[in-house]
């Protein structure tokens, strides 16, 4: 039977291969131990093709071969230039990662709450008298909750400063949003029991 082989996430491929599901999880436990000293990390698995393939992606019944932990040490100068430019006030940050299907999914559904959560909580504060600074902190509070959510579903919250991220985000907007002083600086209002679902 002829085959092909490919390399790609391991969230992704690992799904689409014949391994019991037990197996899986045990082979992206191993996947996040390398991601998470700084590897890439790919999952190389070899597709069978049929009689009757025609010619198609192969997403299917896939053959794990084993995963692929690849190691990108720093070049020589880099420390160096990092300090200038923080020396020089420019903040550097490095955006990495790959997100699975699942992820994505999370991300669009948590991004259509908000938008209802957003609508429907302007319309609730602006019904009774068009109370405006009230609405604003509607429009605060669900920000803020959509902004932990997402911060919660891309990291995983596996390390102590993820954590801290996701609390002090809602810790903030509490304060913002409770405390009167605060939050007539913001030109809003303190919500009340009733609008958290309370009473």
């Amino acid at each position: 039977m002829q085959g092909s082989t490919g390399k790609g996430p391991p969230e992704i491929l690992l799904a689409r291969t014949d391994l019991p599901a037990k197996d899986r999880t045990l082979w992206m436990a191993r996947a996040d131990e390398f991601a998470a000293v700084g590897h890439r990390v790919l999952a190389c698995v070899r597709w069978p093709l049929e009689a009757t393939w025609a010619g198609g992606e192969p997403d299917q019944r896939g053959q794990f071969m084993g995963l692929m932990a690849c190691e990108d040490p720093l070049r020589d100068g880099v420390t160096e230039a990092l300090g200038l430019c923080r020396d020089a006030g420019i903040r550097v940050i490095m955006v990495t990662g790959d997100f699975s299907i699942e992820d994505w999914l999370l991300i669009a559904l948590i991004g259509s709450l908000l938008t209802a959560l957003v609508v429907f909580g302007f319309d609730r504060s602006l019904e009774p008298n068009g109370d405006v600074p009230h609405a604003r902190s509607m429009a605060l509070v669900a920000l803020t909750c959509a902004s932990a959510a997402l911060t919660a579903v891309l990291s995983r919250l596996k390390t102590l400063s993820e954590w801290i991220m996701t609390l002090g985000t809602l810790g903030l907007s509490a304060l913002l949003v409770q405390v009167p002083f605060l939050a007539g600086w913001l030109h809003i209002s303190p919500l009340h029991w009733d609008d958290w679902g309370i009473a």
